[in-house]
């Protein structure tokens, strides 16, 4: 399961980092929050479009630290580090 798990998650990074990288970005950390989520959910649907794969994972990921790695703010980056 972690060998399938490893291989969507390689799968998926390209898509997010294309749909993060497109984004016109807010300020503050609750809409960047949200605006990950929405990315996040439209990188997991491309990539189920185009290799027909489905999410092997049975957690949700952990939308912060795909925001901060793939949406990096320093304020944003600061208040996660101090906060979370």
């Amino acid at each position: 399961m972690m060998l399938r798990i490893q291989d969507y998650e390689t799968r998926l990074e390209p898509y997010l980092i294309a749909t993060f990288a497109s984004a016109d970005w807010p300020e503050g950390f609750t809409p960047r929050l949200l605006l990950s989520v929405k990315l996040y959910r439209k990188a997991v649907q491309d990539l189920n479009q185009d290799a027909d794969i489905a999410d092997p994972r049975t957690k949700n990921p952990d939308i912060v630290k795909i925001m901060d790695k793939y949406a990096p703010d320093a304020a944003v980056s600061i208040y996660i580090r101090d906060n979370l």
